[in-house]
């Protein structure tokens, strides 16, 4: 039997319903519903207005760019919470997202990552944000298990069940090694998740696999056919690789003792002052907390984790490329 499992996004995020801004745990299903539905209007103002404010402060090259982002983030959004890309009338779009609360909550999930990341990009190039931009999106805060309707079914089974919420999006059971090692505070995280494993070097065997050295990250041949060429001719399948300096390492280890541990020191870190402004929409809707240089995930900010960490990574914040992101 299996012992471990990844649960889908939107039961990833939030393993109970959440307690909106103005709306606890504690309100009526009805108010629920009100709050969720404000928090939707409100993000979808938000994001629209922080995109023509930034579109405003870049040059040709980079409006494209944002473009592109934007479209790449559309795709899975629009999947995911499983929306009518037909609906041209927004009023009638945003009336069907509503008739249904869980895709209201995966699309209010997706619209706040995007909004953080966008205010953070905003942020960066206007000296001055304007103004009139409609006020942030409350963060939406992961209410405790209370054993009542508010509890996202499955995800509550597994707990019930005996299945213990490791990291982000795993979930083990009790008695299993990676279970124990996060009880314990010896979780890692390579390519593939969380782990047990304590060792520094990964060799990833198999088409597109990825193998970490402490100096090196060096990713295999991601087609098929050449890849079975490269191996029946005596080649290596490596396809490219990425060397990891003193810095890059103190990131690498810094990102992943947050994710794990919930926390990490970051005074080693180059532009910390860069970071911490990157981090500044996360503090400011309660999401992290600051000691000098040590930043702390707050309670509701693991839904977060992932989006909290990608702002310690310098070339994630430089590159056009699309890569997985938390909702």
């Amino acid at each position: 039997m299996l012992r471990r499992v990844t649960i889908a996004v939107v039961m990833a995020l939030g393993w109970v319903a959440p307690a909106w801004a103005g709306c606890g745990a504690e309100a009526s299903e009805a108010e629920q519903a009100a709050c969720l539905a404000q928090d939707l209007r409100d993000s979808d103002k938000r994001i629209n207005a922080v995109y023509k404010a930034l579109m405003g402060n870049l040059d040709e090259a980079g409006q494209k760019t944002l473009r592109d982002e934007q479209r790449a983030w559309l795709k899975p959004r629009d999947k995911a919470c499983a929306l009518d890309t037909k609906e041209s009338d927004r009023e009638k779009w945003l009336q069907g997202i509503l008739a249904d609360q869980g895709r209201t909550l995966c699309v209010v999930r997706y619209t706040f990552s995007r909004v953080t990341e966008l205010d953070t990009q905003l942020q960066a190039k206007a000296a001055t944000p304007p103004a009139d931009l409609p006020p942030a999106p409350s963060a939406p805060v992961v209410a405790k298990a209370t054993g009542g309707a508010s509890v996202v079914p499955a995800a509550s089974r597994l707990v019930d069940d005996g299945w213990q919420p490791v990291g982000f999006d795993h979930f083990a059971q009790a008695r299993d090694d990676l279970a124990a090692a996060a009880r314990r505070g010896a979780l890692r995280r390579n390519f593939q998740g969380f782990t047990d494993d304590p060792a520094e070097v990964l060799i990833g065997l198999g088409v597109s696999a990825i193998s970490m050295f402490p100096g090196a990250v060096i990713q295999n041949e991601k087609n098929a056919g050449r890849y079975h060429l490269r191996s029946a001719n005596g080649k290596l399948a490596a396809a490219r690789g990425i060397r990891r300096g003193a810095t890059d390492r103190w990131r690498g280890a810094a990102i992943e003792q947050l994710l794990c541990r919930g926390g990490a020191d970051l005074a080693a870190l180059p532009a910390l002052a860069t970071v911490r402004a990157r981090l500044e929409p996360f503090a400011a809707r309660g999401l992290i907390g600051w000691s000098d240089a040590r930043v702390t995930l707050l309670e509701g900010a693991t839904p977060y984790a992932r989006a909290i960490a990608a702002t310690i990574d310098p070339y994630r914040q430089h590159s056009a490329t699309r890569f997985s992101s938390a909702v």
